[in-house]
């Protein structure tokens, strides 16, 4: 007889699978938020520390072309409160300054205080002839700060309103919170000094006469 047929050839492998597709590319990234609008110095260029020369409201040099000067009475680091004298400059005449007309009023004293010490005052007091306002707090920036000046370009300072003085001298009185963070003057005032600015009535504006000064 014929001898058997060979044994039939194995069948072939199954075909591989397809290779599995690619990852998806990542998904874009989220539009960039618009730009925060441009920082500004204090009104009219008018920041603490501005001018070393300048004694108080206005932008005269000296102490001739200013209505008013603001000081800080004599105080120890560790007191919890501190005085500030505003007393008008009667050498300044309409003459020199529009700001020195009569009638011209303070409106509002500025300052810088040390970091950490937002809230940190109880009460503002005056003598008269009018009581401040409650005081706010804000950052500052500064773009073209003065050369005696060194740090920060945007300090945390606190405003004073409401000065109305009535062509007066006018004392207020700060004190401050006593379990506040910045609880003494030392800790509350930045570097321990009156770097402030002030700003006198000008017609309808109250931001219309400002000087600064450091002491």
């Amino acid at each position: 007889p014929p001898p058997p047929p060979p044994p039939s050839p194995p069948p072939p492998p199954p075909p591989s699978p397809p290779p599995p597709p690619p990852p998806s590319p990542p998904p874009p990234p989220p539009p960039s938020p618009p730009p925060p609008p441009p920082l500004v110095d204090f009104p009219h260029n008018c920041f603490p520390g501005n001018s070393a020369t300048n004694g108080g409201f206005m932008n005269g040099s000296g102490t001739t072309l200013y209505p008013y000067s603001a000081a800080l009475a004599p105080y120890a680091p560790t007191d919890t409160t501190f005085t500030v004298n505003l007393t008008p400059n009667v050498a300044c005449t309409s003459s020199d300054s529009v700001c020195c007309t009569p009638g011209a009023t303070v409106y509002k004293i500025e300052f810088i205080i040390n970091e950490g010490c937002r809230s940190s005052i109880d009460t503002i007091t005056s003598t008269g002839p009018s009581q401040p306002l409650n005081p706010s707090y804000s950052r500052r920036f500064w773009h073209e700060p003065p050369a005696i000046w060194t740090s920060p370009r945007d300090p945390l300072v606190t405003a004073v309103p409401g000065l109305d003085d009535s062509g007066q001298s006018l004392d207020f009185t700060v004190t401050l919170k006593p379990n506040a963070p910045c609880k003494t003057v030392g800790e509350f005032l930045y570097e321990g000094r009156f770097w402030y600015a002030g700003f006198g009535v000008l017609g309808s504006n109250p931001h219309g006469c400002c000087g600064t000064a450091l002491n």
